[in-house]
């Protein structure tokens, strides 16, 4: 519901518990930002100003409510005041700094002590040292409570700092022992600032939920069936839960009394239809009831997954039901039955058992199993039982097939293909150069950047107690990599630019990046983290001056940094997304998108409808942000499988990238190694290849550039930035740092960078037959988060490229595709840039369960995109739905977990999507769907929002 004030300045949506208040952008030019904030306060209903936030650079902010009447305005306030009164000449200085309404630091000066100690001697008759001491006075205000006073001595300081909500202060002289004023020397007041002027404003109600008792699907980590009912019931009575399954009671504890709120889990069910309903003491009525909710029965099933080169891993569902059937036919199975994973591998189009693969599992404590297995091969399993000993009966069909990767390169022989590349893109131009590099180069440099990151609904707590500082919790790391990685690159971008230097790079951008830099609400969090931080640099800035004169550099190069950081934000509007597509339209940038929200791809091959419905949705979704189709793709982890080429040629996509092992264990020689893209046999796709040393040269810590000494130390932090030098890789004994040393030493890096392309070029183009390419894919997070100085490295290194040589060449893919049509075909082999090119890190014993509950949901989507929406209603429950699966099928969240942090977010995450998904799914059956409730979904997770359903099918010939 949508609810507008009466000058049609301000509109209200509501979604409990979200709040949302949009606004024009041109409201703000009634603003004098020098004097000035736009803020937005929500008031209860006696007027009682309950949150306020100042959003002068936004046109919307989201905000979370309990249930309650609410009025929101839109309010032109004075800048806080800061209001000194003395009788002293010269007038003390003084400065109050506060990041935060419970963090503040007081610094005066310009005091004349030895004047005032000679004043109060002689007027008061007492001894400075002996009788009199330097205090500070304080009042506090805590919410809810009267001021209290309190007086803190500051001998012989000129700062102070304080910890919660002051609003004013008072230095003195007093008297030892009594406190009494000799004299004092100043008071302070901190105002928050006056309405000028109310802009706009309006009612609005937060209510509660519509539905008292809701029963929802809950996932576990185990492979059981259970519900989750909640509710809300006024009152305290004492009341009686009960669940349903087609029409009977099931019985969890029938005396069991539960209070007016609260939720209860029901475990180990069957598949049925349930309800839950409430009963009042000695009623037989239900006082409340909920909707129906179908568990289906998940059928029998087995999966099989890459692991390693020599490892699979494999689970498998045989329903209870299964077992009725065979005591059915063969009698009392006590003591008959042996089950068995059998394997069969693929040999000249058929399929042939191998017994000596196979293993003897225990359906009653086993349901998955990791297989070791020949490498180079294709195999599928399936779950059998043997009864007597001589009778089998097979409990599951056949599984996905599944191609393990090579350990060498296969023996076939080399084969060529000319491709012509009818490709449109700003960067397929001449590079331009001081020493006509396009003309005279010996081989081609193609730097990518992968920036990614996973989508966080949850907003930053900048409101949690009385002082915020960085955490780095997830709903941290967007804002996290815009100040240190986006906007310094959008910098770099532009001081290129502004100098006349000419680059080109290759950049892509996951959708859920795309979604974050596209949202109003993650930009509200960003602009407030970049102004908490630079009051924090600022209070920084005046400590170290006083405390640590040896941090006083670098501290005063953060708040340049931060500074420079929101300027630039402001000057995007919030929106990266725009900033990138500028120079991608300018010719610098080929910017390309990345599978959906990050699945890993091999571990799908049971659910290719999901890999159809990831590939569409990004190739979608980038081409309505940039104006343009992508022309490549990233593959999630770089991990690759065969068979997932017609997927991507059907979105349009013409090259993706790998690790090196896929190209160098291909089905024959890799005539030119990872010196040159190759075409994927079967198709018209380009495999670009990761070039090993460079990763080593920039990516390293242990050997690389990152890793020298005068670079900032990564992990040890003074306070909220970080202060000291890397010093040694093997002490923990750390010199501050030196922007001056750093900046130095990242030019010289890039020179040797430049020097050992150039070096390997002239040997390369010795040998290959067409200009040989070094390919030098990054995590963008690389520069600037990982390593500090990372974009001063890629400033120089464009400079050096364009000036000071011309054998290595700057190229995108599309314009070396555009330039080289012919390379060699080859079968890759499958594999990823994890550890070793495995898969182990995204499918350990702590994840691998995630995989049986997400491979269902999507199963059931498939079912569900089937079906045409009855209603605009339905169609948005579907696409909701659709983002909700893509959510949980990220590979960020096993690969958090296996790192053994913030798991209990990750796993939170990872079910309130699938709980939110299989109730989206059972309200589109039964024509019920909440709209309240699906607008808050929406609101939550802006991901795709014009997502087609229809991608998460497959076409009728398959």
């Amino acid at each position: 519901m949508t609810l507008e004030s009466a000058q049609n300045l301000l509109q209200i949506e509501v979604a409990p518990p979200h709040v949302v208040c949009r606004w024009e952008k041109d409201l703000r030019k009634r603003l004098n930002f020098a004097d000035e904030n736009l803020v937005l306060r929500i008031l209860d209903p006696q007027l009682k100003v309950l949150q306020e936030y100042e959003v002068n650079h936004l046109s919307s902010r989201q905000i979370q409510l309990p249930s309650g009447r609410y009025r929101a305005e839109l309010a032109r306030c004075t800048r806080a005041q800061i209001w000194l009164n003395s009788a002293l000449e010269p007038t003390p200085q003084l400065a109050w700094l506060q990041d935060s309404p419970g963090s503040h630091v007081v610094l005066w000066g310009e005091l004349d002590w030895r004047s005032l100690r000679q004043e109060v001697e002689q007027f008061h008759q007492v001894n400075w040292e002996q009788e009199t001491h330097v205090c500070l006075a304080v009042e506090w205000v805590e919410p809810g409570m009267a001021p209290s006073r309190q007086w803190i001595p500051v001998p012989e300081r000129d700062h102070c700092t304080l910890r919660g909500r002051v609003n004013r202060i008072e230095l003195a002289i007093l008297r030892l022992g009594n406190n009494e004023i000799l004299k004092s020397l100043f008071t302070a007041r901190r105002d928050s600032g006056d309405v000028l002027q109310v802009v706009a404003g309006d009612q609005f109600e937060v209510a509660t939920s519509p539905k008292p008792l809701i029963l929802e699907r809950e996932i576990l980590e185990t492979d059981t069936l259970q519900l989750r009912a909640r509710w809300w019931l006024e009152g305290s009575e004492s009341l009686s839960l009960k669940l349903e399954k087609d029409g009977e009671e099931v019985l969890v504890d029938p005396n069991r009394k539960v209070k007016g709120t609260g939720d209860w889990l029901f475990t180990n069910l069957d598949p049925g239809t349930y309800v839950a309903r409430l009963y009042k003491a000695r009623s037989k009525k239900p006082a409340e009831s909920s909707l129906p909710f179908t568990i289906d029965p998940p059928g029998n099933r087995c999966v099989l997954m890459p692991v390693k080169e020599d490892i699979a891993y494999s689970y498998w569902r045989v329903e209870t039901t299964t077992w009725k059937g065979l005591s059915d036919k063969h009698g009392d199975l006590l003591g008959r039955v042996r089950c068995f994973l059998k394997v069969y591998q693929e040999f000249k189009g058929d399929w042939w058992l191998k017994p000596e693969l196979s293993a003897e599992i225990n359906l009653n404590t086993t349901r998955d199993y990791y297989l070791t297995l020949p490498p180079d091969r294709l195999y599928r399993c399936r779950v059998v039982a043997v009864i007597d000993g001589n009778q089998e009966e097979v409990l599951t069909e056949f599984s996905n097939e599944v191609q393990l990767g090579r350990l060498v390169p296969g023996t076939n022989p080399l084969t060529h293909k000319w491709q012509g590349q009818q490709i449109d893109h700003p960067t397929i131009r001449p590079l331009r150069s001081r020493k006509e590099t396009s003309q005279r180069s010996l081989g081609y440099l193609l730097l990518h950047l992968h920036a990614h990151l996973p989508y966080m609904a949850d907003p930053v707590n900048f409101r949690s107690g009385d002082t915020w500082r960085p955490a780095g919790y997830p709903q941290e790391w967007y804002a996290e990599a815009v100040r240190e990685t986006y906007l310094p690159l959008l910098d770099l971008f532009e001081t290129l630019h502004d100098e006349g230097v000419d680059f080109k790079l290759s950049m892509d951008i996951s959708p859920p990046v795309v979604a974050m830099m596209k949202s109003q609400r993650h930009a509200a969090d960003t602009l407030e983290y970049l102004d908490r931080l630079i009051e924090l640099a600022k209070l920084e800035v005046e400590r170290t001056v006083r405390e640590e004169p040896h941090y006083h550099k670098p501290a005063r190069m953060h708040l340049r940094h931060m500074s420079r950081a929101r300027e630039l934000f402001l000057r995007y509007g919030g929106d990266l997304a725009e900033g990138f597509k500028r120079f991608q339209d300018l010719g610098y940038l080929e910017i390309s998108t990345c599978v959906g929200t990050h699945p890993m791809l091999p571990f799908w091959s049971d659910v290719p409808s999901a890999i159809r419905g990831h590939i569409q949705a990004a190739a979608q979704y980038h081409e309505q942000v940039f104006g343009r189709p992508s022309v490549g793709v990233w593959l999630p982890e770089c991990s690759y499988t065969p068979g997932i080429e017609p997927y991507l040629e059907e979105a349009g996509f013409r090259y993706f990238f790998t690790e090196a092992i896929t190209v160098l264990r291909g089905d024959a020689p890799a005539e030119f190694g990872v010196n040159a893209p190759v075409y994927v046999k079967g198709s018209n796709l380009s495999a670009f290849p990761r070039d090993p040393e460079t990763g080593e040269q920039v990516w390293s810590g242990q050997e690389g550039y990152p890793g020298d000494s005068d670079y900032l130390e990564f992990h040890i932090r003074g306070g909220p930035f970080k202060y000291n030098r890397i010093t040694s890789r093997t002490s923990d004994y750390k010199q501050p740092y030196n922007p001056e040393w750093a900046d130095r030493k990242a030019a010289s890096h890039a020179g040797h960078f430049v020097f050992c392309r150039n070096a390997r070029f002239e040997y390369l183009r010795k040998v290959m037959w067409k200009k040989p390419v070094v390919i030098a894919p990054y995590d963008a997070e690389l520069f600037g988060h990982h390593w500090f100085e990372g974009p001063r490295f890629l400033y120089y290194l464009f400079k050096k490229l364009h000036y000071d040589q011309n054998v290595s060449e700057l190229c995108t893919p599309s314009s070396y595709l555009a330039a080289n049509p012919t390379g060699q075909d080859l079968y890759l082999s499958t594999s990823s840039w994890g550890e070793k090119g495995t898969f182990e890190k995204w499918i350990r014993g702590d994840t691998a369960w995630m995989y049986r509950h997400v491979h269902e949901a999507a199963r059931a989507y498939e079912q569900m995109a089937e079906q045409t929406p009855a209603n605009d209603l339905a169609r948005r429950a579907l696409q909701q739905a659709g983002r909700l699966l893509t959510l949980a099928s990220s590979s960020d969240l096993p690969f958090v977990i296996s790192n053994g942090h913030f798991i209990d977010r990750m796993k939170e995450q990872f079910f309130e999507a699938l709980r939110d998904f299989w109730t989206l799914r059972q309200e589109l059956r039964a024509g019920q769907i909440e709209e309240v409730r699906l607008r808050r979904l929406e609101l939550e997770t802006t991901l795709f929002p014009d997502l087609d359903p229809r991608g998460f099918t497959l076409p009728a010939s398959e």
